[in-house]
Parts: C-alpha cells; sequence; structure tokens
C-alpha cells in the first residue's frame, strides 16, 4: 500500500505555466533569493534591498540613464552596478547587474545574460536551457502555487521595512524642520507645508530647498535710498537699459500689422522658382555668371 501511494504523487496540469513567467529561486551568499528571466528586458537587474541586505559592493555605471517605469515617484536614475555570483542546483554563475528599486523580484535576467549563456526556453513547459563552462543545464520554473507563496512571504517584509523606513525619515525630517523654523518674532511667508515637505524627502531623489533669508519688495516708485547698496550700484551700472518715460502696458496698434494668417488644412506651395525653357534658363544663367565675374 506504502509503494502504491508513493507511486501515485498528484501531477500538475500541462498548462499551468501558460500564462506565467520564468520563476525560480537562487542561493545568493548562502541566502535565498526570488529569480525571474525575462527575454523582454534589456538589461540584468537586481533589487536596492537586496544590495542593501548582503552588503553588496557597488561598481559605478559606465554608461547611467533614467528609467520611467519601475516607480510611480518619477524617473529613477541608474548609476551603479554590482557583481552577484549565484547558484541555482548545480549551476553556477556571476552576473553584472544594474542596481534598481524591484519589487516583483531580487535579481532579473534579462536578453544580455540569454545572449551570453546561449539559452533556449521551451514554450509549453517553460524550461530554460543553457550553455555554461561547456556544460548544458535545464532550469525548472517554479509552479505557479510556489511563486503566490513566495510573494506572500516576501509582502509583509517590504512593508514592514518601508513603514520602518517612513517612519524613522519623519521624525529625521521633523528635527531638521524645527532646527531651522524662524522665531516667533520674524514673519515669513511659507510657501512649501510640512506634509509637502515630508512627501518630497520621501523620494529618493535629489531635493533642493530654496530659503530666502531677504525679501526685497518693489513699489510702485521705490526710493533709491530704501534698496540695499547692492542693488543702487546695480541700477547706477546699468541705467541706459531702465528709461525714465517706459511705456505701461502692451504697444499700441499700428496703421500696418505685419502677421501671416493660417489657413487651417491649406497646403505648403511647391512651385518653381522660374517658370521658363531650357533655353530662357541658360541664358539666365549665363548673364548671372558674367554679372558675378564682373563683381
Amino acid at each position: 500500500m506504502i509503494r502504491r501511494l508513493l507511486n501515485n504523487q498528484p501531477t500538475l496540469p500541462l498548462n499551468d505555466q501558460r500564462e506565467n513567467i520564468f520563476h525560480t529561486r537562487c542561493d545568493v551568499l548562502n541566502n535565498t533569493c526570488s529569480l525571474i528571466i525575462d527575454s523582454g528586458s534589456c538589461c540584468n537587474s537586481c533589487s536596492t534591498r537586496m544590495v542593501e541586505k548582503l552588503n553588496l559592493t557597488l561598481l559605478p555605471h559606465p554608461k547611467p540613464y533614467k528609467l520611467h517605469w519601475l516607480n510611480e515617484d518619477g524617473d529613477f536614475k541608474v548609476k551603479h552596478q554590482v557583481l552577484v555570483k549565484f547558484s541555482i542546483g548545480k549551476y553556477k554563475d556571476k552576473v553584472l547587474c544594474d542596481v534598481i528599486p524591484m519589487e516583483a523580484c531580487h535579481i532579473l535576467l534579462g536578453r544580455p545574460w540569454q545572449f551570453d549563456r546561449k539559452t533556449t526556453h521551451h514554450g509549453h513547459t517553460n524550461e530554460i536551457i543553457l550553455q555554461h563552462h561547456s556544460k548544458t543545464f535545464m532550469l525548472h520554473p517554479l509552479t505557479p502555487t510556489q511563486v503566490a507563496s513566495d510573494q506572500a512571504q516576501m509582502r509583509p517584509r517590504r512593508e514592514e521595512e518601508s513603514s520602518t523606513n517612513s517612519t524613522k525619515l519623519s521624525k529625521d525630517s521633523k528635527t531638521r524642520v524645527e532646527e531651522v523654523s524662524p522665531s516667533k518674532d520674524v514673519h515669513h511667508e511659507v510657501i512649501l507645508t510640512y506634509k509637502t515637505l515630508l512627501q518630497t524627502l520621501h523620494v529618493e531623489h535629489p531635493s533642493y530647498l530654496l530659503l530666502c533669508h531677504v525679501v526685497l519688495t518693489c513699489l510702485q516708485h521705490p526710493s533709491l535710498k530704501d534698496l540695499p547698496p547692492s542693488i543702487c550700484a546695480l541700477l547706477h551700472e546699468f541705467a541706459n537699459l531702465f528709461p525714465k518715460d517706459c511705456l505701461q502696458g502692451l504697444p499700441p496698434f499700428r496703421g500696418i500689422e505685419h502677421k501671416i494668417d493660417f489657413i487651417p488644412g491649406a497646403s505648403l506651395p511647391n512651385r518653381p522658382a522660374y517658370r521658363t525653357n531650357p533655353i530662357e534658363t541658360k541664358e539666365i544663367e549665363t548673364q548671372v555668371i558674367e554679372l558675378l565675374d564682373k563683381g
């Protein structure tokens, strides 16, 4: 009975890989990581979370570029690479990956890896055959249930880390805002609110904060005595650019308006400059050449 039960293992349906890309698990520094092989990616990539957790050595990217589709925060500039050593069963390899903030997996192998390893993808079974060091390896994908289980385990960790980082960032930003906050005696106009500042600091892009120490108010008839000395010197230096009698508003209407009326749907004229026969054209060219020679 035991032998019969062991021989009757449940078989997965043949179409379970019909709508799945290649998911598998790999080993990186004795840590199990998620790996995806996708021919639609033009580069090999790895997540910033994996690089930070494993303390991998970052390398400057020879050709930095921007990504537009990974995060909702906007463009992300890819400026670092990392050499990742991984293994899938008996297959051991190392690949140079771009460091980007991915959420779907830890390592994404794209067209460069497929080209270098001369891979062959079996569309029905979703298996990949590759050549490495004169040896042939076959990689088997995870089942949809296994992929869903891995994603379910990764999601709480990502949410916990993001909440911890956001709490820490909000505390640091609040402390910085309190340090640079003006005294109660001075009145300033605040253009950036505290909530907007926190949202800006959460983004990984470099942010710049412009703080105006002195505000120069331009009156209708300002007096040079009320202006700072640097502004007075600047006005005296370029006095010819500021005439005394300046027109108010737009220039007046003229008798002749130089304008071109565009007609919607009109085609551009494509006509020859001179409608002459070949003999007249040749005579004109001869006369023009003679006049040019005479200077």
